[in-house]
């Protein structure tokens, strides 16, 4: 029995490591994927085929890539947030307002999820839809998160996650990172100075959310269009105001 439930967890760990390395690859064919995945090549045929049948995959020449069945899965996921619903016109606003692209997170196993995200800004792209899970320590948002946990919290995210180096101001420093955070508390809100991708800033709030998951949204844009002064004292209150509509209307 126990090497049937091994054999079982395997399986799903390959399929999930599959799907995965299709979502960044975008398109692949079964050797690409084989050596992403470390999966000999004749299994990731058999995978493959089988997610095709199923209509999980589908085949475009020689390459596959993940069919829109999976936006269904990601959508049911999504709506039954009551944040997702009510973030949702607040984003929009934050976005119109400001002008800049604006995020909704929650927090899940120690990193950031992006639920959504607008963009007003042309010639920018939004890298919000490509990210996958976001370190906490790199982002706005993720820093906003950490402003709600205590320092244990904080500790252990460290200790699972590490502080990996994601652009030229990623903070890789426990004690600095601490330090940041406890200034982000005093101000109410985070910044990301170039510390997740170089030439981005962002300005995150923390959502008190009556789920009791972690959320935080931010808005972000190009450093080179932005002085500190613009950041701290017309963006941060707009975040902060649309992260307290949140709060207000969630525990309506």
């Amino acid at each position: 029995m126990s090497q049937e439930n091994d054999t079982t967890v395997r399986s799903v760990e390959r399929a999930l490591r599959i799907v995965e390395q299709l979502k960044i690859l975008e398109q692949a064919g079964v050797t690409e994927l084989a050596e992403a995945t470390d999966i000999p090549p004749s299994t990731v045929h058999n995978y493959l085929q089988t997610f095709k049948q199923r209509e999980y995959v589908k085949k475009n020449g020689g390459e596959y890539e993940l069919a829109n069945r999976f936006i269904h899965i990601g959508d049911f996921a999504k709506h039954r947030l009551p944040i997702y619903r009510v973030g949702k016109p607040n984003l929009v606003w934050l976005a119109d307002e400001t002008g800049q692209t604006a995020n909704l997170v929650v927090e899940e196993y120690n990193r950031a999820i992006y639920l959504m995200s607008e963009n007003r800004q042309q010639n920018l792209r939004n890298y919000s839809h490509i990210r996958r899970r976001e370190y906490l320590h790199t982002t706005a948002v993720g820093k906003a998160i950490l402003m709600m946990m205590t320092e244990d919290e904080i500790h252990d995210v460290i200790e699972s996650e590490g502080l990996v180096e994601q652009a030229s101001n990623t903070i890789t420093s426990r004690d600095e990172l601490l330090d940041d955070i406890r200034q982000a508390r005093d101000r109410g809100y985070a910044i990301n100075d170039e510390e997740n991708t170089d030439g981005i800033f962002a300005v995150g709030a923390p959502i008190e959310n009556p789920e009791g998951s972690y959320a935080a949204l931010s808005v972000s844009g190009l450093v080179s269009r932005h002085s500190l002064e613009d950041i701290h004292q017309k963006l941060a209150p707009r975040v902060q105001e649309a992260a307290k509509a949140i709060e207000v209307e969630l525990r309506t």
